[in-house]
């Protein structure tokens, strides 16, 4: 769970850091791909990396999306039914998870790292050549 929390933070400073490579005049207003390629747009601007981003966050079946609802869950609570009382008169409170379980296991937060890892430097590296 903490690696999702962080590799979101990393998401949304790299959206930041886009905005701020391509001059843009209010990095800080930034808030998802949708927005950077809005607001890079309304200043004439259309870099593929913000296309990219944008692409990678509205695709359900992206690395990207896996991690943002992933995110997401984090702070969801579980709804909490009206106590009940088990055989021993112990007050017994049942939760409801409404939405999909998330799986935390290592090897898709690894691939979240990796995929992350290769994304910024690939666009980093693109960006310092133009």
């Amino acid at each position: 769970q903490s690696v999702a929390l962080h590799l979101q933070r990393a998401w949304y400073w790299h959206l930041q850091d886009v905005a701020s490579n391509y001059k843009m005049q209010d990095p800080e207003a930034v808030v998802s791909a949708a927005s950077l390629l809005a607001l890079l747009g309304a200043e004439g601007k259309t870099p593929g990396e913000a296309i990219e981003l944008e692409y990678l966050e509205s695709d359900k079946t992206s690395w990207v999306a896996d991690l943002l609802n992933a995110h997401r869950h984090l702070y969801l609570l579980p709804v909490a039914r009206r106590a009940q009382m088990d055989a021993d008169r112990l007050p017994m409170i049942a939760v409801d998870i409404t939405e999909d379980v998330i799986d935390w296991d290592l090897q898709r937060a690894h691939r979240w790292f990796t995929k992350m890892e290769e994304l910024v430097e690939r666009q980093r590296d693109m960006m310092i050549e133009f």
